[in-house]
């Protein structure tokens, strides 16, 4: 989970602590990358604010 808050940090949408807690910052944070134009479309098999493969994959091409 810290990963991911790293990756949502280093490309400038989460603000929060990366503690690895799933709070309600993090999920906003998924949120607003699943709204990426550039990832959407990607994105869009996964449940808005849910960390799911697509979003995973997504995220980790864009920031490694």
């Amino acid at each position: 989970m810290t990963t991911m808050q790293r990756q949502l940090y280093s490309i400038g949408l989460y603000h929060g602590h990366r503690y690895g807690d799933y709070d309600a910052d993090t999920e906003a944070a998924v949120r607003r990358f699943q709204e990426w134009g550039t990832v959407a479309a990607e994105c869009s098999v996964d449940p808005r604010g849910v960390y799911g493969p697509a979003t995973r994959r997504a995220l980790e091409r864009e920031a490694p």
